[in-house]
């Protein structure tokens, strides 16, 4: 084992806890549409329309286009390894979602609730899990253990608005963000798990001071 880095618990229960919530999710989306998810689709679907144009631009933090584009950043900033848990959990999950979707079978906002509006343009196709929060949720927790608090902060940020955004323009039903999101976690989890992350050097390895000479 590359002694540089290492396995954390942390990612253990991100993964576990991602495929609990996936399947959870799919399992209660499978038996129709609970009021309460109504509920909440056609409250935040029913914001003012003037809220897409600023929303638009972060929500393209959830897009396919976003893993090369955040993965060559990385690469030029020197976090090269970084770079590779983008490319590889980011691209793995737009792909799984898309399999899952297929198994999953459940429509569109816009097919399944007659009062549902679209914001933007009509989104076609299956709706569970959502691939713009896997991705968004995959490039979240990657960087967990790379990069420092506030841009993990920054990255979680995106993600949340990526979800809220895809609900509030008629994309997709709450459970399919939070599946979707499920999903990016644990994907990332996982190559974290296979990849590892860079090992923190313990404080006895960071270096002490020298000591001072002994006078007397």
């Amino acid at each position: 084992m590359d002694a540089r880095v290492s396995r954390r618990t942390f990612d253990i229960v991100v993964l576990v806890a991602g495929l609990v919530v996936l399947v959870g999710a799919a399992l209660i989306a499978q038996t129709g549409l609970p009021a309460w998810e109504r509920e909440v689709f056609l409250a935040v679907n029913g914001l003012p329309g003037g809220l897409y144009r600023p929303m638009w631009p972060f929500m393209q933090y959830g897009t396919f286009l976003t893993i090369p584009v955040i993965a060559a950043i990385a690469f030029v900033a020197g976090q090269r390894r970084l770079a590779l848990v983008f490319l590889i959990s980011g691209i793995g999950i737009y792909v799984l979602a898309k399999v899952v979707k297929v198994i999953a079978e459940r429509g569109r906002p816009m097919e399944l609730l007659g009062d549902a509006v679209s914001h933007g343009p009509t989104q076609t196709g299956a709706g569970f899990p959502s691939g713009h929060a896997a991705v968004a949720g995959a490039l979240a927790f990657a960087v967990v253990g790379y990069l420092s608090r506030r841009w993990i902060i920054a990255s979680f940020a995106l993600a949340a608005i990526v979800l809220f955004g895809r609900v509030y323009i008629g994309a997709h039903l709450p459970l399919d963000v939070i599946g979707g999101f499920a999903l990016g976690a644990a994907a990332a989890a996982a190559v974290h798990l296979i990849w590892g992350v860079p090992r923190k050097p313990e404080p006895s390895e960071r270096g002490t001071p020298a000591s001072e000479p002994v006078t007397g």
